[in-house]
């Protein structure tokens, strides 16, 4: 079964089924978090207690960069499915 344009419909063929279905897949780490910047200073304990950190200004530099308006890989890219954790730091990358 193959649904796309929201119909589903059965696909009779393997070669129906790998025409135009080809994807990339891209994965993306979040940006350099509160709690990074602790680790790196040395202070694990409060860079582990830290539950939902938020994303640097270099974090934020960083998302910024991989913007699919302006990365050069993702510029004419279309998105279909971003797949994300619900935490800060993910969500502002």
């Amino acid at each position: 079964f193959l649904l796309r344009s929201g119909k589903l419909r059965l696909i009779s063929t393997l070669k129906e089924m790998t025409e135009n279905t080809t994807k990339r897949v891209f994965f993306v780490r979040h940006g350099e978090g509160e709690h990074n910047v602790a680790f790196h200073r040395g202070d694990r304990k409060s860079g582990g207690r830290i539950r939902d950190p938020c994303l640097t200004d270099v974090g934020k530099q960083q998302a910024t960069s991989i913007s699919p308006d302006t990365h050069p890989v993702l510029k004419d890219t279309e998105i279909e499915l971003i797949v994300s954790s619900p935490l800060s730091r993910t969500i502002q990358t």
